[in-house]
């Protein structure tokens, strides 16, 4: 029960930091408390996770997969609609992915586990930091490590046990969403957002007779309601509802501690970026493990960089979030300048 790193979630990031640690050479264990198959939202895939997919060694299982491929997304406001292309290349066009999370998060778990990764069924109790590495307590003992990896989503399990802070960057958002089933024949293959005030709906096919909806507000007085074009539908699920507020750890990284995809910062559905920056920021933190454990006398300038990546990606996606969000429905970017 000695590793080099333990991550505690096996999500997208999770299991992403756990390919690219064993690449590295690294013993690896990913502890996770929820059996798979588990029900996760956010289907939609940027076209540049592709490219991730691809690093990672699952783009060839993710491809025989079948899942539904999109080449853009649609935007309603006031009645019209316009369509926004991800764009081409020489090659043709980018092409984003309609993904089962269930069956995207296995494909990950499985290549960690034929990588070498250890996996740990059971939960967490506890974690701390001691002179010879640190300590993590659960249903099937101690384990012991020397980074651990906080991969528990907007949980920030680990984070929240080294007491460290959270910036908050908006007013809260709260989302609500959920699964219908049925034919809708004038909706189009690509996903269609749609504006409101002090708010989004968002909807897409997600396979044969399936559709997921999100809808998200920032409005004090109203809650996020199901897209009108979507009550005809059966229930094909509950309706669950999250914080999606914008918030981002103040330090996403110590020389023994990393934290990744949603335990790192959080950006509400709209910046279609979610698991994008889960593959991306697992990526970043095995390099950057890798780079500590070459060089432990600059871990703590290297656990800065990894802060300073995380900080400016998310600066840039919610300032650009702020514009969008301003133009659609009268916000200035000042009305949001006090978070």
């Amino acid at each position: 029960m000695d590793f080099d790193v333990a991550i505690i979630g096996a999500g997208p990031a999770g299991t992403s930091a756990a390919i690219s640690c064993r690449k590295a050479g690294l013993k690896v264990a990913i502890l996770e408390s929820v059996p798979f198959p588990r029900f996760q939202v956010g289907e939609s895939l940027h076209p540049g996770a592709e490219v991730l997919c691809q690093q990672l060694g699952v783009a060839h299982s993710i491809l025989n997969e079948g899942f539904l491929r999109y080449e853009g997304i649609w935007t309603l406001r006031a009645g019209k609609r316009r369509f926004t292309p991800f764009g081409s290349d020489s090659r043709g066009k980018w092409m984003g992915f309609q993904v089962d999370r269930a069956r995207f998060d296995a494909i990950l778990l499985e290549r960690a586990h034929q990588n070498g990764a250890h996996i740990f069924w059971c939960c967490a109790h506890a974690v701390r930091r001691t002179p010879c590495g640190v300590l993590i307590e659960s249903q099937l003992g101690q384990l012991k490590c020397r980074v651990v990896i906080d991969a528990t989503g907007s949980r920030r399990w680990v984070a929240r046990q080294f007491g460290l802070d959270t910036l908050r960057r908006s007013p809260t958002i709260l989302a609500r969403y959920g699964y219908r089933e049925g034919q809708v024949p004038h909706l189009s293959q690509c996903p269609i957002f749609s504006i409101r005030e002090k708010g989004w709906h968002w909807f897409a096919k997600v396979a044969a007779n399936r559709y997921q909806w999100i809808s998200a507000s920032w409005a004090t007085d109203s809650h996020p309601s199901m897209p009108e074009e979507m009550k005809p539908l059966h229930p094909a699920s509950p309706v669950r509802g999250s914080d999606v507020t914008w918030r981002m750890l103040c330090s996403a990284a110590e020389r023994d501690f990393f934290a990744v995809g949603d335990a790192a910062a959080i950006v509400d559905p709209a910046s279609s970026h979610g698991i994008l920056r889960a593959l991306a920021s697992g990526l970043m933190a095995a390099h950057c493990i890798k780079s500590i454990f070459s060089a432990p006398r600059s871990a703590c300038g290297i656990a800065q960089l990894y802060s300073d990546w995380i900080h400016r990606g998310f600066t840039r996606d919610t300032n650009r979030m702020k514009q969008i969000y301003g133009s659609w429905s009268g916000l200035e970017m000042s009305d949001w300048s006090v978070y």
